[in-house]
């Protein structure tokens, strides 16, 4: 409920700090920090509900959704480019296991491509190697047992997968 602001707290506005941390390496990936506007909130008697209809008429739960839309799309930003990326441990047939996990951001509900290191890359004008590669995709592959830090993929394609290919999040 909205009333726990009180009448006495007007304007009203909000600042939102947001960091993204690395869980491996607990490094900070990117922080920034959003605000509201300060907004003359009224009084509501009676007390309004803070996730109903009245809340996100008024010009506080207005404010209060931009800023919250703001924090969305500043977080898909960020983190719209990585995703989850893991490598091949063990085959067994068509179960594979790999080292990502739900402590990983590994989900059950993934699909995860398969993908298989073929030529380094050079950069025009360099002479050394780079550590990029071109990559082929060997198919998709379902989460078949999720683990905290390991775990079983069911791969039902064609091509042969070997330890050290590449698992990386398809969804």
């Amino acid at each position: 409920m909205w009333s726990f602001l009180g009448p006495s707290l007007n304007p009203r506005g909000g600042t939102l700090d947001i960091r993204i941390v690395d869980a491996l390496t607990t490094q900070t990936i990117a922080q920034t920090t959003v605000s509201a506007p300060s907004v003359k909130a009224g009084v509501y008697d009676p007390v309004i509900d803070a996730l109903g209809t009245d809340f996100g008429a008024s010009a506080y739960g207005r404010a209060m959704n931009q800023l919250a839309g703001e924090a969305a799309n500043w977080i898909d930003r960020t983190l719209g480019c990585k995703p989850l990326i893991g490598q091949v441990l063990h085959v067994d047939g068509a179960t594979i296991t790999i080292n990502r996990g739900i402590n990983d951001g590994l989900r059950s509900s993934d699909r995860l491509l398969i993908l298989q290191r073929t030529d380094r890359v050079y950069q025009p004008g360099q002479d050394a190697f780079t550590e990029q590669y071109l990559l082929q995709n060997l198919g998709a592959a379902e989460v078949a047992r999720l683990g905290e830090h390991t775990s079983r993929i069911h791969y039902g394609g064609q091509h042969v997968v070997q330890v050290g290919d590449i698992v990386q999040s398809g969804n």
